[in-house]
């Protein structure tokens, strides 16, 4: 295959390979997994100390010590604590992000766009500059467009249009001053129905941020000094941060700080709120595994962890069962590459495989989604049996303990792709 003219789609015989990504490098491990620090007087939700946590995987070993705000703890499921159908423990990390709604987003944008069309007739108004008028209208219409479109949007809440609709009658004086046309459609618009939130991350205003930076170093540094959303606490573990990573890097951290690393390909930012359920699965080693976990609020996936999001949760046992099957793991062997120990680095091929659109009316389908169910139930009881297990055996431990749960699957599995 010629490496520039590669897509996926185009030799991809499953329409799954495509839902599935890799997730967010959260490295270096020792700036963003953290345990809590245990103290005789408590602590308050705004100051919960910690300390960096050895995951065993860090390339970079370094202690730091510090308080962060709770509202910054987020948790994640590294590839190494997974087995088939099940996962020993979450980790917990610390990430300057917030969670943000498609109504709050969109408030937000409209009043942006409207401090700038002030700003801008102001100087237009002072003489400083004489077609700061011509700005301020780009703003307006910009701001009339926008809102017309989140007016009919299905994810605006109704309180949100409110708002939009009452921002643009307090303001319509400004629409007139520059001989704007203002519909008395929107001035009127009155719509109850329920909408349905989309919900994403945000790295704070990090990419608030206009000003050309002749580094990615002193990027950083102008955002610490100016960002309104990272308290006291978390900047001081953030400056310390970024000056071991300046350390370790050397001229390289001029290209890239910590936050631009940690969102690295939008890898972070880009991943599934909240809502459905996410199959998650090993993306190294020779024999891959995969679990399903609901999707919940302050999830984040790890790097070399794949991930795809399905709204049904028999949907997302059904995938995750061809993964963990034996007769896919076969048909990829010869494709892997190779290392010291056998194969390796499975990331994307088990899911080109020829893996079947699920069919909730075909019985053979229904039928491998009950022996996931009964698997993953099975998975959570042995839990407290592999918790201790190494790393290195833990997948192979977890496939002796569901190992009739697993000939089962390959059974159904072999059926289906026959069919």
């Amino acid at each position: 295959l010629n490496y520039w003219t590669y897509t996926p789609s185009r030799y991809a015989t499953s329409e799954y390979a495509e839902k599935f990504r890799d997730g967010a490098t959260i490295y270096p491990r020792s700036f963003w997994f953290v345990e809590r620090e245990e103290t005789p007087l408590g602590y308050s939700k705004e100051s919960v100390p910690v300390v960096s946590k050895n995951t065993g995987d860090e390339k970079l070993r370094t202690t730091l010590r510090g308080s962060v705000p709770e509202r910054f703890f987020f948790k994640t499921l590294l590839s190494k604590r997974m087995y088939p159908f099940g996962f020993t423990e979450f980790d917990e990390v610390i990430l300057p992000l917030e969670i943000v709604s498609s109504s709050q987003e969109a408030i937000e944008n409209l009043e942006e766009r409207l401090k700038r069309a002030k700003e801008f007739i102001k100087e237009f108004e002072e003489g400083i500059d004489d077609s700061a008028d011509l700005d301020a209208m780009g703003a307006l219409i910009n701001l009339r467009c926008d809102a017309e479109q989140y007016l009919k949007s299905s994810h605006i809440s109704p309180d949100a249009k409110k708002k939009i609709v009452n921002l643009l009658r307090e303001n319509k004086h400004l629409f007139d001053y520059l001989n704007l046309e203002l519909n008395e459609e929107i001035l009127s618009f009155d719509e109850v129905e329920e909408s349905e939130e989309i919900y994403k991350y945000r790295l704070l205003d990090y990419y608030d941020i206009l000003e050309d930076f002749k580094s990615a170093t002193e990027r950083f540094y102008y955002w610490i000094e100016h960002t309104k959303k990272v308290p006291k606490n978390f900047k001081d573990w953030l400056i310390n941060c970024q000056r071991v990573w300046e350390e370790w890097r050397g001229e390289k951290a001029q290209k890239m700080n910590i936050i631009d690393r940690l969102n690295y390909r939008n890898d972070l930012l880009s991943q599934p709120v909240k809502g459905g359920y996410l199959v998650l699965y090993t993306a190294g080693g020779s024999n891959p595994c995969a679990c399903v976990v609901e999707n919940e609020e302050r999830l984040v996936v790890d790097h070399m962890t794949f991930y795809a999001h399905f709204n049904t949760y028999d949907e997302a046992l059904y995938v995750a069962s061809f993964i963990n099957s034996s007769v896919l793991r076969e048909m990829i062997r010869e494709k892997q590459s190779r290392g010291l120990f056998g194969e390796r680095h499975i990331h994307k091929l088990i899911v080109r495989q020829p893996i079947p659109k699920y069919d909730p009316e075909d019985p053979l389908h229904r039928k491998l989604v009950e022996t996931a169910r009964i698997s993953t139930e099975k998975a959570n009881e042995v839990r407290k049996q592999l918790v201790d297990v190494h790393p290195n055996r833990l997948r192979t431990e977890g496939r002796r303990l569901l190992s009739d749960e697993l000939k089962a699957i390959d059974e159904i599995v072999s059926k289906i792709l026959k069919t």
